[in-house]
């Protein structure tokens, strides 16, 4: 997203992410970005916790709402971390989920990574607040056998999409294992989006009788 690049056959828009690490050390962080040659990049700022320049804003900061305005892509590492409410209370957490939803408002794309339960078939952990004001869950998983990444959409306000992933960790690349679905994805997507650059202003109704394809799907 920083750098404006494709990830996983799809092109990011480019904006500014402000990248929150609330675990990592900022030497580690630095091999990480330099694996995966990422570094420097003017539009990715990261803030580890130890930074000597200012302590890092925790959710609830009027700081963080300010930074917000800018329209960033905000990263929060990890979520349990990045505040002090009590995870399993439904009225703690709904706190911190409008915050959340405050950022939003102001202008801010908001990621977070979170755990799971110890549960089998866990999604997230904690207070279901927390995924009910979510738009988008996915759930990583890793097979110790292939090493294969799957990221699967537990929960999403269009469709559902399931990616496995393959990690090359000498050259810090991820490639997309076939997956058809996806694939027909990106093509509709793609196929969509020049029909609306070619057709600027017109109905919804315009771009689903023209699409070619069914309401649903479009």
């Amino acid at each position: 997203v920083a750098s404006g690049e494709k990830f996983l056959g799809r092109q990011c828009q480019q904006i500014t992410v402000l990248y929150l690490d609330f675990e990592n050390p900022d030497w580690l962080i630095k091999d990480r970005l330099e694996t995966i040659q990422a570094a420097p990049l003017d539009k990715l700022k990261i803030w580890p916790t130890s930074t000597a320049i200012q302590k890092q804003p925790r959710l609830g900061s009027s700081l963080l709402l300010e930074l917000a305005k800018a329209k960033p892509l905000i990263i929060v590492d990890s979520f349990r971390a990045s505040h002090t409410a009590k995870e399993n209370d439904g009225d703690e957490m709904q706190v911190i989920m409008d915050y959340l939803h405050d950022l939003i408002r102001a202008g801010a794309t908001v990621l977070l990574l979170h755990h799971l339960a110890k549960s089998e078939g866990s999604t997230f952990r904690g207070s279901s607040t927390i995924e009910a004001a979510g738009d988008w869950t996915w759930v990583q998983s890793q097979d110790p056998e292939t090493g294969l990444i799957t990221i699967e959409n537990a929960k999403s306000r269009t469709s559902k999409t399931k990616m496995t992933i393959r990690p090359d960790f000498e050259s810090g690349t991820l490639e997309l294992v076939d997956s058809p679905e996806f694939a027909k994805q990106t093509e509709d997507v793609q196929h969509l989006t020049e029909l609306i650059k070619a057709h600027p202003g017109e109905t919804q109704n315009y771009i689903v009788n023209n699409s070619g394809m069914m309401r649903s799907r479009v």
